[in-house]
């Protein structure tokens, strides 16, 4: 810029040189001709006075040159302040690149620039500690010596999706150490703007340690589960194996309770042999129970129901063990409770068996009370509060905070002199908050507790349905109903044998699933009574092989009749093809509902299918 302004202001100088010295020739020329013409004694008219134009001239030519000094010195002022601002400028970028570099270098984290399809323009020094390669060595290497086979064409395909629209993304892969071995890295890649080539700023960092512990966590993870469902299968056998001489325990004493013939003492006697027996199952079951709840493995049954019916069935259950220790056992209802909520009636139905019978239990005179109130049932939500009330012996303070811990009692002679496992509490816990509820209690010693716990269900609109009447032209037990009972164990031979023969069911034995096939295939049944657990064909092979048999004996209702009862294990025999499940220890009446129920269905579909017959003919 400035060698222009010296050429533009020599070319200045140079033509007013040269306008001058043309205008001194001029006056020359003019005076000469004036002279000549004085001579010749002509008219001459005055010239200009060359001095005076000459002095115009000179001040014309100084004034341009003080404008001209005054344009330079700008000029000057100018480029030194430019030279300035570009000594500044240059010395930050030098202090910026000095920093960066020394991040660079200095980083744990290796800073590699490569161009997208090209060759590594740069990395920084921590290529070397952290997988051994110098600078020179790291840029030769080629991608498939680098990176892991299994992660190349990842890395690859990450390479080609940054673009502009996609400018920044993250990628886990492995890279080889100069030693051999693999590394775990997270390489962050970002494109950089305006560069053509295209080109992508990688920072690469070390995860095997993250890596390491991720794996850690995985096999730990797998052996929990591992050691789960190892619990849950030692549950169920343990479950199995304790059902199996309960069912013969409780069955025949419930039998042998029926006779008229028995001295009070001999009832005494059964009696306690029955209790004790159903409290070793309620142990069991608790046990069970508890172990699906902390597994997760507890699915809510939502359906509609009637919140003061369900509070009179478990009152009437509970009413019986109430009645052998003389308690007062009622039940207080708002008249603002809706007539049908939705929810799980089974799960409460268990809870307020638990509390029911711990207040049973803790009672010994005095009543219990089971209140069920309603806060607001204005809305779509109706908000339940319900209570079990009893005037037992009450809970100590130091005991309550541990009141709902698993295997936890009040005290240690509460096990001693009431029983139970200390799972019932817990267990209700669990299920309250899986229902999204809380659960409480109030207690002093010797005047009694209250347990209680609040519920937000929504309000049923659909009304109640009504219960089909029962067929009256069918009797509970008609004496040509045939019953094929698949049982291996003798004595759950003779005790289901005397249950069902008691009822008035024409019964025939089948000692393992083959034998069952067999017996299907030859003879006409109401309804097969199915164990699982058996030698040469089990209950579940046995059940498949009856549903692939031709006609229609592979539409007889089975029944099974097993000691395992997880949901599980429920769950495969009726994928099997079995229709309902009856768990051992079994209860009679439970088992000839059952039996009602699917000679009843049936019988129905019977009627059906003649009917479709006699409109067909």
């Amino acid at each position: 810029m400035l060698g222009g302004l010296a050429a533009l202001l020599a070319a200045i100088g140079t033509a007013i040189s040269y306008l001058v010295v043309r205008r001194l020739l001029r006056s020359q020329q003019q005076i000469a001709a004036a002279v000549t013409a004085l001579r010749n004694r002509e008219v001459v008219e005055a010239p200009g006075t060359p001095v005076l134009e000459t002095n115009q001239v000179g001040e014309a030519l100084a004034e341009t040159s003080v404008r001209l000094l005054a344009q330079t010195t700008a000029l000057e002022w100018r480029k030194h302040t430019l030279e300035a601002c570009v000594e500044r400028r240059t010395r930050a970028l030098a202090e910026s690149e000095a920093r960066y570099r020394l991040l660079a270098d200095n980083a744990s984290d290796i800073i590699m620039v490569r161009e997208i399809g090209g060759p590594r323009t740069y990395v920084s020094p921590a290529c070397l500690s952290m997988l051994g390669y110098t600078h020179d060595e790291f840029i030769a290497l080629p991608t498939t010596a680098l990176v892991h086979p299994d992660d190349c064409a990842s890395v690859i395909a990450a390479y080609a999706s940054i673009s502009p629209e996609r400018p920044r993304l993250t990628h886990l892969h492995r890279l080889r150490h100069k030693l051999g071995h693999w590394v775990w890295v997270e390489a962050a890649f970002r494109l950089l703007d305006g560069r053509e080539p295209a080109t992508v700023l990688v920072a690469i960092r070390d995860v095997s340690e993250r890596q390491r512990q991720s794996e850690e966590l995985k096999l730990a993870k797998e052996a929990a589960e591992q050691a789960s469902q190892a619990k849950t299968e030692f549950l169920a056998a343990m479950s199995h194996e304790i059902r199996t001489p309960l069912n013969a325990i409780l069955g025949f004493t419930s039998l042998l309770c029926e006779a008229n013939h028995l001295m009070p003492d001999d009832r005494r006697k059964l009696d306690v042999i029955h209790s004790s027996g159903a409290a070793l199952l309620t142990i069991v079951d608790d046990i069970l129970d508890f172990s699906k709840v902390e597994a997760g493995r507890i699915e809510l049954d939502l359906r509609s129901f009637a919140p003061d019916k369900l509070v009179g069935q478990v009152l009437a259950i509970a009413r019986g063990v109430a009645a052998a220790k003389d308690l007062d056992i009622r039940s207080e209802i708002d008249a603002c409770v809706p007539h049908r909520v939705v929810g799980d009636p089974d799960r409460l139905r268990q809870v307020l068996l638990n509390l029911l019978n711990n207040a049973v239990k803790f009672t010994p005179r005095g009543s219990v009370t089971l209140s069920l109130h309603c806060a607001d049932s204005t809305g779509p939500d109706a908000r339940l509060r319900l209570t079990v009330t009893d005037t037992g012996i009450g809970i100590a303070k130091e005991h309550q905070a541990r009141l709902f811990q698993r295997f936890s009692q009040a005290h240690g002679s509460i096990q001693r002199d009431f029983g139970g496992t200390g799972l019932g509490l817990a267990i209700a816990k669990r299920l309250i908050g899986l229902m999204g509820g809380v659960i409480g209690f109030e207690s002093a010693p010797g005047q009694g507790s209250a347990f209680w716990f609040t519920l937000t269900l929504p309000v049923a609109s659909e009304p109640e349905a009504a219960v089909p009447p029962m067929r009256t032209e069918q009797p509970l037990a008609p004496p040509s109903a045939r019953i094929l009972l698949v049982e291996d164990v003798d004595i759950n031979q003779e005790l289901a044998g005397a249950v069902l023969t008691g009822a008035g069911y024409a019964v025939e034995i089948a000692s393992n699933g083959a034998e069952a096939v067999m017996a299907v295939q030859h003879g006409a049944y109401d309804v097969v009574l199915m164990d699982v657990q058996m030698p040469v064909m089990d209950g579940i092979a046995a059940t498949e092989c009856i549903r692939n048999l031709p006609g229609p004996q592979r539409l007889v209702p089975i029944i099974a009749m097993s000691a395992n009862v997880l949901p599980e294990h429920v769950g495969r025999l009726k994928a099997a093809g079995m229709d309902d499940h009856i768990g051992k220890p079994f209860q009679k009446r439970a088992l000839l509902d059952a039996i009602l129920k699917w000679r009843s269905r049936e019988a129905d579909a019977a009627d059906q299918r003649s009917g479709g017959l006699a409109e067909a003919a």
